[in-house]
């Protein structure tokens, strides 16, 4: 391959993994209160919430599903190249 076609491979990819991790970093301080709501503790406003009680067994709940998120994506990603 040309220098020109490498070049314009790793800016696309360079865009493209910038692209992702804005998204995830955009989900993430929300991840907590959806959990929250879908196990029914959430019924109102977070900005009332004060402080939550339940709030350790999500924070697990989270960084245990970050965890194997990636866990999964470092397993698999060889197996596409």
């Amino acid at each position: 391959m040309s220098k020109r076609k490498i070049m314009r491979n790793v800016i696309i990819l360079s865009i493209v993994s910038f692209a992702i991790s804005v998204g995830f970093g955009m989900i993430f301080p929300l991840l907590p209160f959806l959990l929250l709501y879908f196990e029914g503790k959430l019924n109102y406003y977070p900005e009332t919430l004060g402080k939550i009680p339940e709030a350790s067994g999500i924070a697990f709940e989270f960084s245990f599903i970050a965890s194997a998120f990636m866990l999964t994506r470092a397993t698999f990603a060889r197996y596409f190249w």
